[in-house]
């Protein structure tokens, strides 16, 4: 957020920068930060699988259920984009110790990028970054997360993995459970949920993708797509918005979200998790039944 309250993209904030509209302390700022961590006592970190981070190399960090990403700065520091605590569609840039921010997650470089674009001059990468913390910039779940931000640093154009296409699968991790849904462009998904008030009923709605995930972990799943060729995204995306507000037959093992979501993307409907827990089941009732004949 710029000193006027106004919330703005990363490349409207270092535009403005560049063109002097903060003035110089920013700047400065940026500098002081940037020498005094090369001035700092050198100390070396080494991801999991041995390798030494760098000034510049972008940090992956494996949350459950997602991937957050920083930019390390030296001594021990990162920069990165998280969420603000008041959500609505904002993030605020900070600075902290890698391991505050990675607790007990593993991590790893990954300079994912590195194959496909020339990536920046590492000062300049640090010092870019450094002259971001505190900012608050836009954010979106699928269009500009802390993958794309630290892309954004480092190759100068944000990219991210974790970014939904339309006709892409959606899994959600709910608490004891996953729920799935369609993406269908424009921050918005398709999907299938139980009535409150009656058993055997679910309606097809059109939300916000964060009005539905909330607090949750999120992934790109297109579980099939190994086994069932996929049909064409505009045919999915126009099949899921023909059913929105649609009242169907909903059944826990033969159709639920998930069901739904399958039979949009590979027009056959299927469940993993009706699956693994139907197969736990069986399990556990051949234990049962050979502990019953032995003791006869």
């Amino acid at each position: 957020m710029d000193p006027a309250g106004e919330r703005l993209t990363l490349m409207e904030f270092l535009r403005r920068a560049e063109e002097g509209e903060y003035g110089d302390p920013l700047l400065g700022t940026c500098q002081a930060r940037a020498s005094s961590s090369s001035a700092a006592t050198i100390t070396k970190y080494f991801d999991k699988d041995g390798k030494e981070v760098k000034p510049g190399d972008l940090i992956e960090i494996f949350r459950p259920g997602y991937q957050h990403w920083a930019v390390y700065v030296g001594g021990g520091n990162i920069v990165h984009l998280r969420v603000a605590e008041s959500w609505a569609g904002t993030g605020v840039v900070l600075k902290e110790k890698l391991q505050d921010v990675v607790e007990e997650d593993k991590w790893r470089v990954n300079n994912l990028l590195d194959n496909k674009y020339k990536h920046r001059p590492a000062d300049d990468i640090v010092k870019e970054a450094c002259s971001l913390v505190d900012a608050e910039l836009k954010y979106n779940l699928l269009k500009y997360n802390s993958e794309h931000f630290a892309t954004q640093l480092r190759y100068g154009k944000p990219g991210s993995r974790q970014e939904a296409k339309p006709g892409d699968l959606i899994e959600i991790f709910r608490r004891c459970y996953q729920h799935w849904a369609v993406y269908v462009g424009g921050g918005n998904v398709v999907h299938f949920v139980k009535a409150r008030l009656r058993a055997n009923t679910g309606k097809v709605l059109n939300q916000k993708f964060e009005d539905v995930l909330k607090q949750n972990k999120w992934k790109v799943n297109n579980l099939l797509d190994d086994k069932d060729p996929p049909r064409p995204a505009n045919d999915i995306v126009k099949n899921a918005r023909s059913l929105v507000d649609a009242e169907l037959n909903y059944n826990l093992k033969k159709y639920n979200c998930e069901h739904f979501a399958t039979e949009m993307r590979y027009g056959k409907r299927e469940s993993q998790q009706v699956k693994k827990k139907a197969a736990l089941v069986n399990a556990a009732s051949g234990v049962l039944a050979a502990y019953g004949s032995m003791k006869n």
